[in-house]
């Protein structure tokens, strides 16, 4: 029975091509995947990419469809009687193809993540979603600039300049436009390590997605407790204390459904083997607060969608007296008409307010930053370092009673 392996051309040269190898009557056929990655990520027993990849998602789902259409292609010259031998199965593997644009490159890739079937637990693939979107505007962008569609050699410094002012006109969030340069990025770099992308521009330093630092709010320790003690009643109390878990578990919104008692260990912490959005497990010293909360509802108390919650919390965090004037760091289509520059904080509360909460007051009440990194499930220490919402002022203050910086 015919039957294809993976293996990489040399376990020695950094980056190594991943080689696939089809064994069918005593011979065996190889063949080149074009997808090259450092030997060191590479897992022979599971024959797959290792998630320390960059892309590691798309080339083993690259890899799982690539094995089918071997053998799928093996089966029909089978039946159509065909003697089999290298040379044969390479012109029909070989002939199989076409010429890949652009946009047939964008559109395979999209194909693929749909048919993958990564869904989130609300039913939805986010990256799915975002591919399209980002495919939609680029389509729109070629379409009102070059008025045709764009080729991989239109992709140079002066497309990125034209693409970026196009996207800030819009006007859409710089964050957006972040998402926007990243994803095409990826698109090319998937079509470069497949061979069908030639040109190089994208991975210049000028060729990067804009990183704006936008500075969040967060609720203090002495306002998480006020709004732990405040009697409430019906939905304020239930978005309440879910918002109350999010700030003393750091967990997504994704992953609030696994706070209960049976993911609670007897050394009191909360065990998730798998986070939603990246896989990663994490373990939170279980807080008192969330404990009573658990205890009251006997479990999780019931969950309320985003959309209805963020409007929840808005108005339980004015009720509470949350109405300082600070900036308001939305931008683009999110920032309200007539809103100016500052406004009461309770406008700015949302459910990921919650997760930036939780790193910020761990971190001025001493914890060490790798462990907020661990608790909020984050691959890379940057990205927790964002999430802080305090200033280097209050950073630095907090270190002036250290031995290092006294007699002491």
């Amino acid at each position: 029975m015919p039957s294809v392996r993976y293996t990489l051309r040399s376990k020695s040269t950094n980056p190594s091509v991943i080689m696939g190898r089809l064994y069918y009557d005593g011979k065996e056929f190889v063949f080149s995947t074009k997808y090259s990655i450092n030997p060191k990520n590479w897992n022979q027993k599971k024959n797959r990419v290792s998630p320390n990849e960059r892309f590691f998602e798309d080339i083993n789902q690259f890899l799982a469809e690539e094995e089918s259409r071997v053998l799928e292609l093996y089966g029909k010259l089978r039946r159509e009687g065909v003697e089999m031998n290298n040379n044969i199965i390479r012109k029909a593997l070989e002939g199989d193809g076409g010429t890949v644009t652009l946009y047939s490159h964008i559109e395979s890739v999209i194909k693929h993540r749909k048919e993958s079937g990564n869904k989130s637990r609300d039913g939805k693939d986010h990256r799915l979603i975002q591919y399209n979107l980002a495919f939609n505007r680029l389509k729109d962008f070629a379409a009102q600039k070059y008025k045709r569609d764009l080729s991989f050699n239109d992709i140079d410094l002066d497309f990125y300049n034209k693409y970026i002012k196009w996207l800030r006109d819009y006007p859409y969030a710089e964050s957006t436009i972040g998402k926007e340069v990243k994803v095409l990025k990826r698109f090319l770099n998937l079509a470069t390590i497949e061979g069908v992308n030639k040109k190089m521009t994208y991975k210049s330093s000028e060729f990067k997605a804009p990183d704006k630092q936008v500075k969040h709010v967060y609720i203090t320790e002495e306002e998480v407790n006020k709004l732990f003690e405040i009697q409430l009643s019906g939905y304020l109390e239930k978005a309440r204390d879910i918002f109350i878990i999010g700030c003393r578990t750091g967990l997504r919104v994704s992953d609030y459904s696994r706070c209960v008692s049976d993911n609670v260990e007897n050394s009191g912490l909360i065990c998730i083997d798998e986070t939603e959005k990246t896989g990663e497990p994490v373990y939170i010293p279980l807080h008192w607060q969330v404990k009573a909360i658990l205890d009251k509802y006997n479990g999780l108390p019931p969950l309320i969608s985003d959309q209805r919650l963020n409007i929840y919390l808005k108005k339980l965090c004015e009720k509470a007296g949350f109405s300082q004037m600070v900036k308001d760091t939305r931008q683009g289509r999110n920032k309200p008409e007539g809103s100016g520059e500052f406004v009461p904080k309770h406008e700015l509360i949302t459910t990921h307010t919650a997760r930036r909460s939780c790193a910020t007051n761990m971190y001025v009440a001493g914890f060490d930053i790798y462990f907020i990194q661990g608790v909020l499930g984050h691959n890379k220490i940057e990205t927790t370092i964002k999430y802080l919402g305090i200033t280097r002022k209050v950073m630095a203050l907090k270190m002036v009673d250290n031995p290092y910086f006294s007699k002491e």
